[in-house]
């Protein structure tokens, strides 16, 4: 972006990133769907990918941890999650 950019704006050092609301998504206004997803019949199961207790456990644990952290990331329910979206997606080209 330099060339479309001034340089007072291009180098300026008190720029900040930001972090998206993924893990506070999962705790919360995704919370119902979520559950459903994981307390159904899912293909991530059917397909003896994931463990469902495990999992279960794994996020309600997660859901349960402080909102700063804890030792559950994201991903461990995030992963799972679109794994499931993409086989309910993907069914018929799935062996």
């Amino acid at each position: 972006m330099k060339s479309l950019m001034p340089p007072e704006i291009t180098w300026r050092k008190d720029k900040g990133g930001f972090t998206n609301p993924q893990s506070e998504w999962l705790r919360n206004e995704l919370r119902n769907q979520v559950t459903k997803i994981f307390s159904g019949e899912a293909e991530i199961y059917r397909k003896g990918l994931v463990n469902k207790d495990a999992l279960l456990s794994k996020y309600d644990r997660y859901c349960s941890q402080p909102a700063e952290g804890g030792n559950i990331s994201f991903r461990d329910i995030f992963n799972p999650l679109s794994l499931e979206v993409w086989l309910a997606e993907y069914r018929e080209y799935v062996v």
